[in-house]
């Protein structure tokens, strides 16, 4: 939603961090994991996304996977996946043509997201675009570390003059 906002009305956009972002072009192999793991109809099921989304798991987001399979199983989610498929992408020449200064963050240890993401991102963002591989992000490092993504989006922020 981000990153078409920031094409659609760049004027309301100075700068934009994007944090593990899906639009990146899938393999149909690739989305069909994505939706598989993100179906979450029993608490096993939740207990292995929550193994994906982590780096290192904290012990009790594993001990709550009954109370998180009520929140991964919702009628939204499952909506939303229903209606998913994997031509569904952010189109190349949207991203080239952003303009404001742009940084993805992307989890070395993102086991949700198939890796080649990062590369659609490398390849089709502006040159100015940085894209940053970080060594021990999971897909939620705002949930599992969120001092140092605070840290890295201040330090983007003040780059940007914001």
């Amino acid at each position: 939603m981000s990153l078409r906002l920031a094409r659609l009305r760049p004027s309301f956009v100075r700068a934009l961090a994007l944090v593990c972002p899906a639009g990146a072009r899938m393999t149909p192999e690739g989305f069909e994991s994505v939706r598989r793991a993100l179906l979450v109809k029993t608490t096993r099921d939740a207990a292995a996304l929550t193994r994906r989304l982590f780096h290192r798991l904290p012990l009790g987001w594993l001990l709550l996977s009954s109370e998180l399979k009520k929140m991964y199983g919702t009628a939204a989610v499952r909506q939303v996946f229903a209606q998913a498929s994997s031509g569904m992408h952010i189109p190349p020449e949207e991203l080239s043509a952003l303009e404001m200064p742009v940084l993805v963050l992307w989890g070395q240890s993102d086991r949700l997201l198939p890796a080649d993401g990062l590369d659609y991102f490398r390849t089709h963002l502006p040159r100015h675009a940085r894209v940053e591989l970080v060594e021990g992000f999971g897909h939620v490092p705002q949930v599992e570390r969120p001092i140092q993504v605070a840290r890295r989006l201040i330090r983007f922020a003040d780059e940007a003059g914001l």
